[in-house]
C-alpha cells in the first residue's frame, strides 16, 4: 500500500474546488496500484483522502457513509482531457442497487468527479442515491440507469447536493427519469445537460422541490419523455423568482399544457417567469407525419418529409389554436429497438394521434410499458374550468401489443393507456394484445367524463384489469357521460401472481366526491372467457367479477344503460362469490337486448351493504338463473327486475369451430333472434354489431353483441 503526504492544495475539477488532501490511493485493475476496486480505496480511505481512479470499467455498486473524500477519474487532474469520463466507467450491471450511493453520515466534503456511471437498477437512484448528505457531483456522465421509482439518473432526497457539469441522458424511472430532488434542502445545479431521459409517470428530466438552478453556470434540459406530464421540467417549492436555461426543448413553453414545464406554485400565484436561451425544436402550427423510415431532422409537414418518433412530434407541434391539429402515422411497426420511438407518449389538447389501420399500424412496446398517457399534476394550477383537464383530442387506428414489463414492476404500470382528468376525446379502432402481468391493465382513466370509445378490441393480456374506469369531471358539463361502442374483451387472464390485485375485464366507478349525475352507455360489448384468480388476501371472500359497476354516493343519478352486451363464460377461480356481473352501491341500471350466462361462480352479484337506493332492470334480455340464483353479498338489498322478454333460457351461441373468430355470436336456432326491443329513449343504435355486421336486420334486433349472419361457406 502507498501512503503519499501531500503538503499543497491540488486545484481539481475545471478550477472549481480546492482540495487539501493527506492520502491518495490509486486503484488500477492492472494491479500497480494500491487496489483493484473502487470499493477497497473507498474502504481504506479517511476523511480527507483521495481515491483515484485510472481508467477501465469496474462493474460495483459503491457505498460511502463514512468519511468525507474525494474520488475521481484522472479527469480531476487533466481537467482538458474529457477522454478520462469516457473511458472510467462505473458499472452497476443491473443488479438491483444504484452504482453510487452516498449516505446520509457524510457531511459535506464528499466529492464525486469525472466517471461515468452506468447500468445502475434500483428502488430509487438508479445511478446515484443520495439521503440526508450534501456532497459535489461534478463532471460525471450518467446514463442508462432505471429506478422502478424516482431518479432514473439522480435521486437526491432531504439533501442540499451541489450538481455540476454532468451529462444526465438516457435515464429511465417512473418519475423523474433524469434527476429527481425530494423536500428539504435546495440543492445548486450549475452547468448541467439533462436530455433524453424518459419516466414512465411524472417527469422525464428534471423533477424538483426547493432546488436552485443556477443562472449563471446554466444548465440545459431538453428532449426528454414523461409517461403523464411534464417531459422536461417540474419545478414545486422553489424559492428562486425566475429560471434562465441555456437550451430548452422549445424557446417559450406553455406551461398551463403541463406538458413540457410545470412550476406549480408559481402559476397560481401568477409569477411564472421562465427563459430559455436556446431551444431544440422550432414548433410548427401544422400536421405533421410520421413513418417508421423517416427522420427527426425532417420537416414532418408532409408524407414525403415525415419524422421518425411520435414522441417527437408531439413535441413540434403547436396545437393552440380552436381547430385540431393532426399526427399521421403511417404503417409500420413501431417501437424502442426498431426505430427509437419513446413509450409512454403524452397526448396534447388539440391534437389528434391517426394510425393508417389498427391492422397496419402497430406499437409494439416489447414489455417496456405502456403507449399512451395524459395527466394533468395539478388540476387547480390552471385558470379556466376547461383548463383543468386535457381535452379535444382522439387517438385512432392502432394496434398495441406487448404491453406492461415481465420484470421491472413501476407502481403506475399500465400496458396501454393511462390517463388522469382528460375529459372530451375519443379512443377508436384499436387493438390491444399480448399484455404482460400487471396492476394497472390495458386502459385506465381516472378523473374523466364526457368521452366516446368505439371499436376497442382487448385479446389474450394478463393481469391487472382490461379496463378501469373511474368518472369523474369538472369542465363546464352539468352531467358526467360517457359512451362505449363495439368494445370486445376476451381470453383475459388476471392476476397471475401470488399478491396480484386480481383485476377484472371491466372496471367502472363514479368516485365519491362526484357531485354530478353520470348517465354512462355501453353498447355492444362482450366480456368472454376471462379468468380471475390469485386474488390479494386484503379483500378476503369480495366477489370479484368481470363487468363491475359502483357508486357509493347516494344523492345524485348514477344511470347506466348496458344494451347488446354477451358476458359469458368468465371465471373467478377459488371465489365464494362472482365471474359475470357485479353492481355496487347507489346503481340505477339497465340491461338491455343483452346475454348474461355462462359464468362460474355467479353470473350476477349485488353488493348494496350500506343499502344505498339500487335498481336493476333486465328488459329483453337473458339472465342465467334468472332472480332466483341471484347473490346478494352480504345481507345487500336491491331492486332487481326482468321486464318484458327477459328470460332464463341457453341463448344457443355458436362454438369455435363452427363459424370461426366469433364463437358467441347466436346460432340460427336461438332464442335471443330477433328478440331485442328497438325501443329505448334517447338512444340510436350503431350501424353495425360486434363483428361488423348490420346491427339491425328486416326492422328486428337481436340479443347479445352479435346480430345473426350466416356466412356463405363453413370455416373449418
Amino acid at each position: 500500500m502507498k501512503s503519499i503526504l501531500i503538503l499543497f492544495s491540488l486545484i481539481i475539477f475545471s478550477s472549481q474546488f480546492s482540495i487539501l488532501y493527506s492520502t491518495l490511493w490509486e486503484i488500477k485493475q492492472d494491479g500497480t496500484g494500491d487496489f483493484t476496486t473502487i470499493t477497497e480505496g473507498i474502504n481504506a480511505a479517511s476523511s480527507g483522502d483521495t481515491v483515484l481512479v485510472y481508467p477501465g470499467t469496474y462493474y460495483e455498486n459503491l457505498e460511502i457513509d463514512d468519511n468525507n473524500i474525494v474520488l475521481t477519474s484522472l479527469y480531476g487532474f487533466e481537467s482538458e482531457n474529457r477522454r478520462y469520463i469516457r473511458e472510467t466507467v462505473i458499472d452497476g450491471n443491473l443488479n438491483g442497487r444504484p452504482v453510487v450511493i452516498i449516505w446520509e453520515k457524510e457531511t459535506n466534503g464528499t466529492v464525486l468527479n469525472g466517471f461515468t456511471i452506468q447500468n445502475g437498477l434500483s428502488n430509487q437512484g438508479g445511478g446515484i442515491f443520495i439521503r440526508r448528505t450534501s456532497p459535489t457531483i461534478s463532471n460525471c456522465h450518467i446514463k442508462n440507469n432505471i429506478a422502478n421509482r424516482f431518479g432514473g439518473g439522480m435521486n437526491i432526497a432531504f439533501s442540499s447536493a451541489v450538481v455540476k457539469g454532468c451529462i444526465i441522458e438516457h435515464n429511465l424511472a417512473n418519475g423523474g427519469g433524469g434527476i429527481c430532488h425530494w423536500d428539504d434542502g435546495n440543492a445548486f445545479f450549475a452547468g448541467n445537460t439533462i436530455r433524453h431521459n424518459r419516466a414512465m409517470s411524472a417527469n422525464g428530466g428534471f423533477m424538483a422541490w426547493g432546488a436552485v438552478l443556477c443562472d449563471t453556470s446554466l444548465n440545459s434540459i431538453y428532449l426528454n419523455y414523461a409517461g403523464d406530464t411534464v417531459n422536461d421540467l417540474s419545478l414545486r417549492e422553489m424559492t428562486q423568482q425566475s429560471v434562465v436555461v441555456d437550451t430548452f426543448t422549445v424557446l417559450e413553453p406553455d406551461p398551463h399544457s403541463q406538458y413540457l414545464i410545470t412550476w406549480l406554485q408559481a402559476l397560481e400565484a401568477g409569477t411564472y417567469d421562465f427563459t430559455a436561451l436556446n431551444s431544440k425544436i422550432e414548433p410548427v402550427a401544422s400536421d405533421l407525419y410520421v413513418a417508421t423510415d423517416g427522420c427527426n431532422s425532417n420537416s414532418g409537414l408532409t408524407p414525403e418529409e415525415p419524422l421518425q418518433t411520435i414522441a417527437y412530434a408531439m413535441s413540434r407541434i403547436k396545437a393552440d389554436g380552436p381547430e385540431r391539429k393532426n399526427i399521421f402515422v403511417a404503417e409500420g411497426i413501431y417501437s424502442h429497438s426498431l426505430n427509437n420511438q419513446a413509450f409512454p407518449m403524452q397526448v396534447l389538447s388539440n391534437v389528434n394521434i391517426i394510425g393508417e389501420s389498427k391492422e397496419n399500424t402497430i406499437i409494439d412496446l416489447e414489455h417496456n410499458g405502456w403507449a399512451f398517457s395524459a395527466l394533468v399534476a395539478n388540476r387547480v394550477a390552471t385558470s379556466g374550468p376547461d383548463q383543468r383537464y386535457k381535452s379535444n383530442f382522439s387517438i385512432r387506428n392502432f394496434t398495441i401489443k406487448n404491453g406492461g414489463h415481465r420484470d421491472i414492476k413501476f407502481n403506475t404500470m399500465n400496458c396501454g393507456i393511462r390517463f388522469n382528468s382528460v375529459q372530451d376525446y375519443e379512443l377508436e379502432n384499436i387493438n390491444f394484445i399480448g399484455s404482460a402481468p400487471d396492476s394497472r391493465g390495458d386502459i385506465y382513466s381516472s378523473y374523466g367524463a364526457n368521452f366516446l370509445w368505439k371499436n376497442l378490441n382487448l385479446y389474450d393480456n394478463i393481469g391487472g384489469h382490461g379496463i378501469f374506469l373511474l368518472v369523474c369531471g369538472g369542465g363546464v358539463s352539468d352531467t358526467l357521460k360517457f359512451h362505449l361502442e363495439n368494445i370486445r374483451i376476451n381470453s383475459h387472464g388476471y392476476g397471475v401472481g401470488e399478491g396480484e390485485s386480481g383485476g377484472m375485464s371491466m372496471y367502472i366507478s363514479v368516485l365519491h366526491n362526484v357531485e354530478k349525475p353520470v348517465d354512462g352507455t355501453i353498447v355492444n360489448l362482450e366480456i368472454t372467457d376471462g379468468e380471475i384468480s390469485n386474488i390479494d388476501p386484503f379483500w378476503g371472500d369480495f366477489p370479484y367479477s368481470h363487468f363491475w359497476f359502483e357508486s357509493d354516493r347516494d344523492n345524485h343519478e348514477r344511470r347506466l344503460r348496458l344494451i347488446n352486451s354477451t358476458i359469458g363464460n368468465n371465471r373467478a377461480v377459488n371465489r365464494i362469490h362472482g365471474g359475470g356481473m357485479l353492481f355496487d352501491g347507489h346503481v340505477e341500471a339497465e340491461i338491455i337486448n343483452s346475454v348474461v350466462y355462462g359464468n362460474r361462480p355467479d353470473n350476477l352479484v349485488i353488493s348494496n351493504w350500506r343499502h344505498h337506493p339500487m335498481d336493476i332492470h333486465f328488459i329483453n334480455s337473458i339472465l342465467e338463473g334468472g332472480l332466483d340464483e341471484i347473490k346478494y353479498y352480504r345481507n345487500s338489498q336491491a331492486n332487481v327486475s326482468m321486464c318484458d322478454y327477459s328470460m332464463d333460457i341457453n341463448p344457443l351461441w355458436i362454438r369455435e369451430n363452427d363459424y370461426g373468430i366469433y364463437p358467441y355470436m347466436l346460432s340460427e336456432d336461438s332464442p335471443a333472434r330477433g328478440a331485442g326491443t328497438l325501443d329505448i329513449p334517447d338512444f340510436e343504435f350503431p350501424e353495425y354489431d360486434i363483428a361488423g355486421n348490420p346491427r339491425i336486420v328486416d326492422g328486428k334486433i337481436d340479443m347479445g353483441a352479435y346480430q345473426y349472419y350466416k356466412p356463405t361457406t363453413s370455416i373449418e
